[in-house]
């Protein structure tokens, strides 16, 4: 399943992104992923390649917080989508803070997708 999802994520012309949105889909970030976006998974995990940093350097910002993602390929096809949130373990990105607002740097320093087995 994880080869199946790193496939899909490559599919089409570009490179693919990370979109960080808002409950109602607004993008408060989009993060350039690397192409290939990673090596071959490891069984039902891939891990996505971080050289250069996952990141946006201006990020478009929302007034509100940052709550759900979506990984698109390069034909702007949604692959993943998961819940955003601050905590590990409860949220499938977890970051620093949620509130994304108008031109802040935003860093992914580690991504990884498990494979439902």
């Amino acid at each position: 399943m994880a080869t199946t999802v790193k496939t899909q994520i490559e599919a089409g012309t570009g490179t693919a992104d990370l979109v960080l949105q808002t409950a109602a889909t607004a993008t408060a970030a989009n993060l350039t992923l690397n192409d290939p976006i990673g090596a071959t998974p490891t069984g039902a995990t891939l891990t996505f390649t971080n050289t250069p940093t996952i990141e946006d350097t201006s990020a478009t910002g929302q007034t509100a917080v940052v709550t759900k993602f979506a990984i698109r390929n390069g034909a702007d096809t949604v692959c993943v989508t998961g819940d955003v949130g601050t905590s590990t373990g409860t949220s499938d990105i977890a970051l620093s803070s949620t509130t994304i607002n108008a031109g802040d740097k935003v860093q992914v320093t580690s991504l990884t997708y498990t494979a439902p087995v």
